[in-house]
């Protein structure tokens, strides 16, 4: 398996057969997940994102990581993290500027990068700098380039993103085989 970096998630082999599937919407993100994974190539003509974005407790980080060792078992290079994770190792500029360099490499050469939590903060309340907002639309910015595939877990909708940064939100509309908003319904944790 390569995986390339896993920073602060456990990968269980058990991901897509443990997912609760007790909603038509819920049904779908499975099903759009498991053919992603499953379909995983890097092939430049296709859609190749898949963005999970809502309410929290729909399964979107499950997804995510489901999807990850799938496609680390089939050989390929995957990246998961959160967005502030990123920020934070990008802002470490006293490890120098090769420090700076690898980190954005890791993010744009990985075969498969997996960002959960993207504009957590903001969707709680906070504002956006304009150097992180510029960060992160440049690692998004270069994997729609060479359209390699990306999935996006996020508590914002679609419409939130657009608001807080279009032009990514732009191209994950663009690059997306998929993007499931999950609602507050589908939350499994407050209907156990």
């Amino acid at each position: 398996m390569k995986i390339a970096q896993i920073e602060g998630f456990s990968l269980t082999p058990d991901g897509f057969d443990t997912y609760i599937t007790d909603t038509p919407l819920r049904k779908r993100a499975l099903a759009s997940a498991a053919m992603f994974a499953g379909d995983f190539q890097i092939l430049p003509e296709k859609k190749n994102w898949l963005m999970l974005l809502g309410h929290r407790g729909g399964g979107k980080t499950h997804i995510a990581k489901a999807i990850a060792y799938a496609v680390a078992k089939k050989g390929f290079s995957v990246t998961i993290t959160t967005e502030k994770r990123i920020v934070e190792k990008l802002q470490q500029w006293n490890e120098g500027k090769a420090y700076y360099n690898a980190i954005r490499a890791l993010h744009y050469e990985t075969d498969l990068l997996i960002v959960d939590e993207l504009f957590k903060d903001v969707y709680e309340g906070a504002t956006m700098s304009g150097w992180r907002s510029r960060e992160i639309q440049e690692i998004f910015n270069y994997r729609y380039e060479m359209k390699k595939p990306t999935v996006v877990a996020s508590e914002m909708l679609l419409e939130g993103i657009v608001k807080t940064n279009g032009a990514i939100a732009d191209r994950f509309y663009e690059r997306s085989m998929s993007i499931i908003e999950f609602t507050e319904k589908e939350n499994w944790r407050v209907r156990k």
